[in-house]
């Protein structure tokens, strides 16, 4: 599910009430279906431009947690978001859970995030 945004959804998102409803939507399409037989993509989406607005992961990753996934597809890969995989000492998954490795197929303008540059790491 992609979800295109704009200001006033992003400040929804930052609140809880985005990502709430989207994962709400998501189980109850996923009624019956074996949580190890899905995979849940998530990311901010595939376009042109700085991603500086993108909402931080550790913000909404409590709530995706709540989908009935056996994983997830995260962009670590993505310059922007590669810091990102902390989120995960934080917030662990479940034992059933799992993260699935992706490949960058594309090349991405987009901004490296401070905490990439401050490591010394731009990916």
């Amino acid at each position: 599910m992609h979800v295109s945004i704009g200001p006033v959804a992003i400040e929804m998102l930052r609140n809880g009430w985005g990502a709430e409803r989207v994962v709400a939507a998501i189980n109850k399409a996923l009624d019956g279906v074996p949580r190890d037989r899905v995979r849940l993509h998530v990311c901010w989406g595939n376009y042109e431009g700085p991603h500086g607005e993108d909402v931080p992961l550790r913000e909404i990753f409590p709530i995706l947690k709540t989908a009935r996934v056996g994983g997830f597809v995260l962009p670590f890969a993505n310059p922007r978001h590669a810091h990102e995989y902390r989120v995960l000492e934080r917030s662990p998954l479940a034992a059933d859970q799992t993260i699935v490795a992706g490949v960058v197929a594309q090349l991405v303008r987009r901004p490296v995030h401070e905490r990439q540059r401050a490591s010394g790491n731009p990916i």
